[in-house]
């Protein structure tokens, strides 16, 4: 491979290391430390209150998305409080960001798609992105979800995916316990995006 391709491909991917970098460092100051909530699903090994054993989440990632992962059906405490943050990452890429296809998509869209992906779903996410492009629904983001993000204005699509993003939340049945905090991470989710798009970089 000649010199001067090679260093351009590794710089490519120096910089798409930086975009996950960024984008999963978002979600992780907005998920916070462990935390055992009983009324939140994804606290309970058995992914719905009272089911199974109440491990709590750390990092935003919760008990059974960390048993999955460990292969494990007796995910402890201890386990969870112990998370690394390197395991958070491993997860993050390959449960979040790769399905999404995130290193695809415009700077700001990424972070739009990841961070309320994490919250509420890759296929959630990609849905409500591809029902803003106009696209078809079928929660998996392939070669025409990503062109009909590309030529979209990004600024308006941020826009357009906040406010998707903050209605999906209001009718979500526990609205009323944690919706307060969803509407303030789509605001914060939606000016740190936006930023990203007016770079066209990491703004981290």
């Amino acid at each position: 491979m000649a010199t001067g391709l090679k260093t351009s491909l590794n710089s490519v991917g120096q910089a798409l290391d930086a975009d996950f970098v960024g984008c999963s460092a978002f979600t992780r100051v907005e998920e916070g430390g462990y935390v055992d909530d009983p009324r939140d699903t994804g606290n309970w090994t058995g992914g719905a209150v009272g089911s199974g054993v109440l491990v709590g989440s750390n990092m935003g990632v919760g008990a059974p998305a960390l048993a999955a992962w460990m292969k494990t059906s007796s995910l402890t405490v201890d386990t969870m409080k112990k998370l690394s943050f390197a395991m958070y990452s491993a997860i993050a890429k390959a449960q979040y960001w790769n399905p999404m296809a995130c290193d695809d998509m415009p700077h700001g869209i990424d972070l739009m798609l990841f961070d309320f992906g994490w919250n509420r779903g890759t296929g959630t996410s990609v849905r409500l992105l591809q029902r803003v492009l106009d696209v078809g629904q079928d929660g998996l983001c392939g070669p025409n979800t990503i062109r009909a993000a590309h030529r979209h204005a990004a600024a308006g699509l941020v826009r357009d995916l906040a406010a998707g993003q903050a209605a999906s939340y209001r009718s979500l049945h526990n609205f009323s316990i944690y919706g307060e905090g969803w509407l303030a991470r789509t605001g914060r989710r939606q000016i740190q995006a936006a930023k990203r798009c007016a770079d066209g970089l990491s703004s981290f």
